[in-house]
């Protein structure tokens, strides 16, 4: 796989795996009727008394436009993480291959 093709999946990873994280965190408290969600930087507020039932009834019309507020510079904040952790996973990784592939 050449290199340009492994930066894309990486950075399509970056930017699902923060979306992903909003099905397994849990709701934090921030304060009346307040909570976040997201993972590693919480960057989805949900502004209501109650819970929707389940986490993708947020991305519901009725429920995104009246009651959630999608923080991009947290998003993106948490993309740049991810995306420098995986690259660096990958480097790491390759090396190790490279350098076992030559003896």
């Amino acid at each position: 796989m050449s290199d340009n093709n492994r930066e894309r999946i990486i950075l399509l990873m970056a930017a699902l795996l923060p979306f992903i994280s909003i099905f397994f965190s849990s709701y934090q408290f921030i304060r009346d009727h307040v909570h976040t969600l997201g993972f590693p930087i919480r960057f989805l507020y949900y502004y209501g008394a109650t819970f929707p039932e389940h986490k993708y009834q947020l991305f519901t019309w009725k429920v995104f436009t009246s009651s959630v507020s999608l923080q991009m510079g947290l998003y993106a904040l948490n993309v740049v993480l991810i995306y420098v952790v995986l690259a660096l996973l990958n480097k790491r990784f390759r090396t190790n291959i490279s350098g076992r592939q030559g003896r």
